[in-house]
């Protein structure tokens, strides 16, 4: 059973990622990152969001919504890999946040469990 669940989850993950990682197509589009990183929030910039179609909005603010629901770290690991117009290497965010490679990786796997959950692509598994 914890098999299932954790394939489960690695599913998931990718799945994540791979619709992350789609939205680069929106931002070739609009020429530009929709997101900006202020402070500890992560918004969306109106001017972008008049240039694409309503599926597209729907998911870019799903997004944003998503990513604000983590803790500050996550949120910049997240931003900086995937929501930035130029995605950054792994180690240079590390770096950046001054992490260890084992704190920096769990984060963002944990970051990307979370986004999952929040976007739909994986469901609360609870074992009785």
């Amino acid at each position: 059973m914890k098999e299932t669940n954790k394939k489960k989850v690695e599913n998931s993950i990718g799945t994540v990622k791979n619709f992350l990682l789609n939205c680069r197509y929106i931002f070739a589009k609009i020429t530009k990152t929709p997101f900006v990183i202020t402070g500890d929030q992560i918004k969306l910039r109106n001017d972008c969001l008049e240039k694409i179609r309503n599926h597209e909005r729907k998911a870019l603010i799903d997004i944003s919504h998503a990513v604000n629901s983590l803790d500050v770290e996550q949120k910049k690991i997240i931003f900086y890999k995937y929501l930035s117009f130029q995605s950054m290497y792994d180690f240079e965010i590390q770096n950046d946040l001054a992490l260890s490679q084992r704190t920096y990786y769990r984060k963002k796997r944990n970051a990307l469990i979370k986004l999952a959950l929040a976007l739909g692509f994986l469901q609360v598994m609870t074992t009785l």
